[in-house]
């Protein structure tokens, strides 16, 4: 970081001192380690969402009505969609557009940010890079993600805190690509869209997978016939950071059946009728099991430990187990997120 970029930190920083301290505390988990990640020492945002029954045409086709509209949005001709090819299910645009810090009367304090936006799509599946993420503050001042808002320059010694004068970029960075997330969630999704309510998200969403529920009757997917019989599967321990790698595209339309209680005559049974997603807070792996709104969740929330079985909606064998650790409880988007660590998982 050179003397001008230096200079212009400890600027912020005088300037935010009083409000951090006359502010009340902040909750800043979801900001801290982990939560702006780097590929080879690139800035580099992703998310895959998987879409069981859902062509890649459609996918495809979803993909670039939502991000055409989105880059209008921003009212900004250096936004637009630059490259598309149908044939290889890609999308690439380029974003410029205003991070809004604080607003009053008198004073607006934001920037741009310029990124840009990737999206392949696949049979059941699209995967999402949002990467080469820069800022334009007060018309001359420019600066990169990698020197501005990772762990190395935005987190004290300890990765405990934000640093103050830095803070505010790596939070509205995060909260900015969260909203993308949220947005083609329900972009790739037929569930019809709940009122809004205005929640903190799950942490930690800058990469990981999406199970987006679709029915059945909504798309192309082929229906299968199966006997109500339960089929036992075979179940190998795996290491709770693969749980990621290994939920596969056939998990969208499994039954996500959580179980808390240690006497099996006693245990309380809730369905997250609308799936799951798998991701990491502060390094280590977590659950976001995705409820109605109107679905209560203290007995998770207030238990010790609870356990998550993925389940076949046909067969009822289960495919995967996770024993999850509570973290919280939240609404967003019409939906309860539970989100717990997981401690330990099997799978097929």
């Amino acid at each position: 970081m050179n003397i001008k970029k230096l200079f212009t930190a400890m600027l912020l920083c005088a300037i935010t001192l009083p409000m951090a301290i006359n502010a009340q505390k902040r909750d800043d988990s979801r900001y801290l380690q982990g939560a702006v990640p780097e590929v080879n020492g690139k800035v580099v945002f992703s998310k895959e969402f998987l879409i069981n029954g859902m062509s890649k045409d459609e996918i495809y086709n979803r993909m670039l009505s939502y991000i055409t509209d989105r880059m209008a949005k921003n009212n900004d001709p250096m936004s637009r969609v630059a490259y598309t090819n149908k044939e290889e299910g890609s999308i690439v645009a380029l974003s410029n557009e205003w991070v809004v810090f604080s607003s009053g009367a008198l004073s607006l304090d934001r920037t741009k940010i310029k990124f840009q936006f990737t999206a392949l799509c696949s049979e059941g599946k699209c995967n999402i890079e949002i990467s080469k993420i820069s800022y334009t503050y007060r018309d001359t001042e420019k600066y990169q993600a990698e020197e501005w808002i990772t762990d190395k320059y935005a987190l004290n010694k300890t990765k405990t805190k934000l640093v103050i004068g830095l803070a505010k970029w790596r939070r509205k960075t995060v909260d900015l690509f969260d909203s993308y997330y949220s947005e083609i969630e329900k972009a790739l999704s037929t569930q019809p869209e709940a009122a809004p309510e205005k929640t903190t998200p799950p942490a930690s969403t800058s990469t990981g997978i999406v199970v987006i529920q679709v029915p059945q009757s909504s798309t192309n997917a082929q229906v299968q016939t199966t006997t109500n019989s339960t089929v036992a599967s075979t179940l190998h321990k795996i290491s709770p950071v693969d749980v990621q790698s290994k939920m596969t595209s056939d998990m969208c339309s499994c039954k996500v059946v959580i179980y808390v209680g240690e006497d099996a005559d006693d245990m309380t049974i809730i369905t997250a009728k609308r799936g799951i997603s798998i991701g990491f807070i502060q390094g280590k792996p977590a659950a976001f099991a995705y409820l109605d709104a109107q679905q209560q969740s203290d007995a998770i929330t207030s238990a010790k430990g609870y356990i998550i079985k993925i389940m076949d909606q046909g067969t009822k064998g289960v495919k995967m187990v996770l024993h999850c650790k509570p973290i919280s409880s939240t609404i967003e988007n019409g939906a309860r997120v539970v989100t717990g660590e997981i401690l330990s998982a099997e799978s097929e």
